[in-house]
């Protein structure tokens, strides 16, 4: 068998599936979630970047992240859209333009998920614009404050730490 085949598939409003494969005689599993596609924010305010901190069930407790979400193509413009929306939504913060900075797969040992890291400049810190409730609090921290919160592990978000690198903090 090369081919995957769903083994189990969620009936949610959001498609959850497993699929198997037998690649060179090992049965191998893969997770696919909703479209399979997201983005995630890197926005800057001066030397500043905007990290946001929300309940994360998986894991059992609140993490630092920075805003992100899903997305319906993996289209440059609607991956730079998607990650706009997310900071708008989650923070209140309005950015005109994003750039796309590169793609990060989240993990490749089991998720087929693609995450588009888009880098934007906000024009003001002051959120001018309702948020979702979505997350508890957003913070913009400077370099020495980021690499503190990485180093004592209040920032471990694997998604986030990649994309920061990506995006060259």
């Amino acid at each position: 068998m090369s081919e995957w085949m769903t083994e189990w598939e969620s009936d949610g409003p959001v498609r959850i599936a497993v699929e198997k494969s037998d690649i060179a005689g090992q049965a191998m599993r893969r997770v696919q979630c909703g479209s399979g596609e997201g983005a995630v924010v890197v926005c800057t305010h001066g030397e500043r970047v905007l990290l946001v901190r929300q309940h994360r069930p998986a894991v059992g407790c609140a993490t630092w992240e920075l805003p992100r979400g899903s997305s319906e193509s993996f289209d440059e413009g609607d991956l730079v859209a998607t990650a706009l929306r997310e900071l708008r939504e989650e923070t209140g913060i309005v950015c005109a333009n994003g750039e796309l900075a590169g793609v990060i797969y989240p993990d490749t040992g089991v998720l087929t998920t693609r995450v588009g890291v888009v880098s934007a400049c906000a024009d003001c810190a002051d959120p001018s614009d309702e948020t979702d409730g979505e997350v508890d609090e957003a913070r913009w921290v400077d370099q020495t404050q980021l690499a503190q919160m990485i180093r004592g592990g209040e920032l471990a978000d694997a998604m986030t730490l990649a994309a920061l690198r990506l995006a060259g903090l």
